[in-house]
């Protein structure tokens, strides 16, 4: 930690054990510098043991007791000295005298006898140094701090990265509603490392639904309008409001000095809750550009750090933005999906329901055997013994196959001919050939009539012609009533009834 201040002067320790020398030195310092004057090595320790460091060390060589090299190499071990110049000032101006000072560390070695102005401008020199050598381990300080904070910038902006493309596949994959909206809300909050957060859902009637949010407590009742009921007028005043009406995004430093919107709901959910709101953003959810579907809020997004309450910053405002739109074409997406799922599943009972209006026969049989399939389903997964243990559908996809296929189990008949879906008798086809068989009748009765005539007209008593004629037309009236009542009858039929069928 440097030592200079504005308008204050270095400060220089100086030791040596000649009283007059040292008091010499000092007249000559004081002027330009602060001064600390020490008889000994022990006593300079003692001072720097209480916490003073100087800017500079002027030592003598030889001392009694700890010497001046033998305190030179103790100071530059000292981590709070290390940096501090040292020079020497001694009367031994051998050159291993100089070579040992210089190898215990000093920064250099001066012999008497000096001129005052030279001991001051060498002084200067070294001060200069020590000062310029500081500035640039403050500058080198500035850089690594910034270089930090850059690099924990960088990885924080690649960790949102990863987040978020994590976020989007799962928002691609999923397939349940709540499934989703759980995913989005969650996905929100962890990307925002935030507090709270909360779902709103547009609706048809133009209101804002809280459909989710990641409090426990239970979710409020009333939904919140977008126009005025009695003027019609965009409601703008409350944040939520004004985001689905607006498309833009609203950052809130602090709630509580927050004078744009209402936010007395956030208050009263804080003092409820126990959580103090404090900084607060609001993103519109638009799958497409100008539309709304939903609104997402975060609320006090938390230093990962420290975890105080910070702001949000715009980088991480761009990343809930991109978040918020990738939800809302998930959601759309889902929204398509499921009116494509109702739609064929329309198109399912209307051609169930064609079926039993082209059979009346059946009953309303294709609407009953869904009902009944899908009960008796339920029933056998609640069984956990015996060979419908194992018996199960996994997820509401399977039950829903197994919908559509006891809807469509009769599906064929629609291209089925009537006389084979209706079996009104067994004759039937494109018509009901049983006027075939009356045909063939009415054939050998005329023919029986023109022979019982032709015997009249030979000469044969008539009495007994037309008798036999009456004989056998009561034969054959008989007959054609057996045939037409076999084509009316079961599906058995007793072996003589066979038999005689057979013989007619």
């Amino acid at each position: 930690m440097s030592n200079f201040e504005p308008l204050q002067l270095p400060l220089i320790y100086v030791v040596d054990d000649h009283h007059a020398q040292l008091q010499a030195l000092g007249e000559w310092l004081r002027a330009n510098y602060r001064v600390r004057l020490f008889n000994s090595s022990e006593d300079l320790l003692y001072l720097l043991d209480s916490g003073g460091v100087p800017d500079l060390f002027l030592l003598d060589v030889l001392m009694p007791g700890m010497s001046g090299m033998d305190l030179c190499s103790h100071l530059k071990r000292l981590a709070h000295t290390r940096h501090v110049p040292v020079v020497f000032l001694t009367a031994a101006n051998d050159a291993a005298t100089e070579v040992q000072a210089l190898a215990a560390g000093a920064d250099d070695f001066i012999t008497r006898p000096i001129r005052p102005d030279v001991l001051l401008a060498r002084l200067q020199l070294h001060l200069k140094a020590r000062r310029n050598q500081e500035q640039l381990q403050r500058d080198n300080d500035r850089l690594g701090e910034r270089v930090r904070v850059s690099n924990r910038e960088m990885w924080r902006a690649n960790r949102n990265l990863e987040k978020l493309v994590a976020i989007g596949l799962a928002l691609g994959v999923e397939r349940d509603r709540m499934g989703l909206l759980k995913t989005i809300i969650q996905g929100g909050r962890e990307l925002s490392n935030c507090e709270a957060a909360t779902l709103f859902l547009l609706t048809e009637e133009n209101t804002l639904r809280f459909e989710l949010r990641t409090q426990t407590d239970p979710l409020p009742i009333q939904e919140l309008p977008l126009y005025d009921p009695k003027t019609g007028e965009p409601i703008h005043r409350f944040v939520a409001t004004h985001v689905a009406l607006s498309g833009e995004t609203v950052v809130i430093d602090d709630v509580y000095t927050e004078t744009r919107f209402d936010l007395s709901g956030t208050k009263r959910f804080s003092e409820e809750s126990g959580m103090r709101a404090v900084s607060m953003v609001t993103v519109p959810m638009s799958p497409r550009d100008g539309e709304v579907i939903g609104v997402l809020q975060f609320v006090n997004a938390t230093d990962p750090e420290t975890g105080e309450v910070i702001t949000f910053s715009a980088d991480l405002v761009r990343t809930l933005k991109a978040m918020a739109s990738q939800a809302a074409v998930a959601l759309e997406n889902l929204k398509l999906v499921e009116s494509q799922k109702a739609l064929i599943d329309s198109l399912i009972r209307i051609i169930a329901g064609a079926i039993d209006a082209k059979s009346p026969y059946t009953g309303g049989h294709n609407e009953r055997v869904p009902e009944l399939a899908f009960m008796l389903a339920q029933e056998a997964t609640k069984v956990e013994q015996g060979p419908l243990a194992s018996f199960g559908f996994a997820s509401e996809d399977e039950w829903r196959e197994f919908r559509i296929g006891a809807w469509l189990h009769d599906c064929g008949k629609v291209t089925s001919p009537e006389y084979v879906m209706d079996k009104a008798t067994k004759l039937e086809t494109i018509y009901n050939r049983m006027h075939e068989i009356r045909t063939r009748f009415e054939v050998v009765l005329r023919d029986a009539h023109i022979a019982a005539l032709t015997a009249i007209a030979q000469g044969q008593d008539e009495a007994q012609a037309m008798a036999r004629l009456n004989d056998f037309q009561a034969e054959l009236q008989d007959d054609y009533a057996f045939v037409a009542e076999c084509n009316l009858g079961g599906e058995f039929m007793a072996p003589e009834r066979v038999e005689r069928l057979k013989r007619i």
